[in-house]
């Protein structure tokens, strides 16, 4: 993760069986400036379970960016 130059959004969903919250919480720990969000109700294929709340997750943080780049 140290190349990661970038802050970035990572979306997990409350409801995954496949990949642990530690990982994802750890993985959002090693890069500066991200955000975990996790979707609820959602299980592995979060963007098309809950494609309201994932897009809503990517465009704030997406808006975040262009404030911070301001």
């Amino acid at each position: 993760m140290r190349g990661v130059r970038y802050g970035e959004v990572l979306a997990g969903a409350r409801e995954e069986q496949n990949t642990l919250m530690v990982t994802s919480s750890e993985v959002a720990g090693q890069i500066k400036g991200a955000k975990l969000v996790l979707i609820p109700n959602a299980g592995h294929m979060v963007n098309m379970e809950q494609s309201a709340a994932f897009s809503a997750a990517v465009l704030d943080f997406i808006r975040a960016c262009e404030r911070d780049d301001k």
